[in-house]
């Protein structure tokens, strides 16, 4: 984990996890964490998989108002998304003008992605393993996927190796300053393991993401207790031609 919180406070229990504050950096993330395979069970039937493919029209209008103004920044180029879904948000930039692609590692999501949206490139692979490729795009969107991680920093590297020098990293991520209280945030329908196991407060992907040598761009704005980052990562603004 990002953090492995030896000194820690419990703020309580939810369906068997316990949540636990580290006392240094103020993580929130659960302690008896589930492994590889039991979240590979849980994930395997996701009731919001069917649900999220209905709305396909609906969320790639929404996709297209989250990411005009990368657009606007970049022009467009080469674009990915790391957890992809059904390919909403692919599909959106793709209207933007870009060559979209998406990867998720459930071969049922991305199945469905191909079906719905034919126009964009899907691959079910994990980030690592698309990182070794060497690729590089100009806008990544990682959106609502690294508070499901059991491990977080393998994840970022690879994720911060993907965008080219001068492009943009969108990440989103439920706010882990929402509900100062422990029995607030724990009553939180976002403190729900095993499908959230780590809150990120905004200082913490501040620091992770400027190891990485990225800077805040911008911060989105929304209504929701959620982080919604622009990261520009550095060096020279050279298309991604690979």
């Amino acid at each position: 984990m990002l953090c492995q919180a030896k000194d820690a406070d419990s703020l309580g229990e939810r369906d068997g996890y316990k949540i636990v504050e580290c006392e240094a950096c103020q993580l929130r993330q659960v302690a008896n964490l589930p492994d590889d395979a039991a979240l590979d069970r849980y994930y395997a039937n996701w009731h919001m998989n069917d649900k999220y493919a209905r709305q396909a029209r609906k969320k790639v209008w929404r996709w297209l108002g989250k990411l005009i103004r990368a657009r606007l920044r970049l022009g467009t180029g080469r674009f990915l998304d790391v957890g992809c879904n059904a390919g909403f948000a692919c599909e959106a930039a793709r209207h933007l003008g870009f060559a979209a692609t998406g990867i998720e590692v459930s071969s049922d999501t991305i199945s469905a992605a191909r079906r719905i949206f034919p126009n964009c490139s899907f691959a079910q692979q994990s980030v690592q393993d698309h990182a070794k490729s060497g690729a590089l795009y100009d806008l990544v969107l990682c959106s609502e996927v690294i508070e499901h991680l059991n491990e977080v920093h393998g994840f970022l590297d690879a994720l911060g190796q993907l965008v080219r020098p001068g492009g943009l990293l969108i990440l989103t991520t439920p706010d882990g300053d929402a509900y100062p209280e422990a029995a607030g945030f724990v009553a939180w329908k976002d403190a729900n393991p095993p499908q959230h196991l780590v809150w990120f407060r905004r200082k913490h992907l501040l620091e992770q993401m400027g190891q990485r040598g990225f800077t805040l761009a911008w911060q989105q704005k929304t209504r929701k207790p959620s982080l919604r980052l622009v990261f520009r990562k550095s060096g020279q603004t050279k298309a991604a031609n690979q």
